[in-house]
């Protein structure tokens, strides 16, 4: 559902920053709705869909970004987040694909 003030809700997910942003609870859901805000939009991803993008958990995730947020030494670095809310890291879907990708090629 897209609302005017420009906030794109979708089973309970939303951003406060609305200037072409959506936050989607399944980003495999991106093709279908990337229309629905126009091409400039990005696609955010919480903690819980990156980890499905990586094929991990989402403990897994979390511990590797709370080591890296307290200043510990990690093998590859996850990219910085975009925002933070309510304590919650929200990286951009592109963000997500990118790290997965540089992850394949190390392997």
């Amino acid at each position: 559902m897209l609302l005017k003030c420009g906030v794109f809700m979708k089973k309970r997910s939303f951003v406060k920053d609305v200037n072409t942003a959506m936050v989607l609870k399944d980003y495999k859901e991106y093709e279908n709705n990337i229309n629905a805000v126009g091409a400039n939009a990005e696609i955010l991803v919480g903690t819980k869909e990156f980890a499905e993008i990586l094929g991990w958990t989402k403990a897994k995730l979390s511990t590797k970004y709370s080591r890296q947020r307290d200043g510990q030494k990690v093998k590859d670095p996850l990219p910085e987040p975009i925002q933070l809310l309510a304590a919650t890291p929200v990286w951009t879907l592109e963000q997500a694909m990118n790290y997965k990708k540089s992850l394949s090629k190390e392997e």
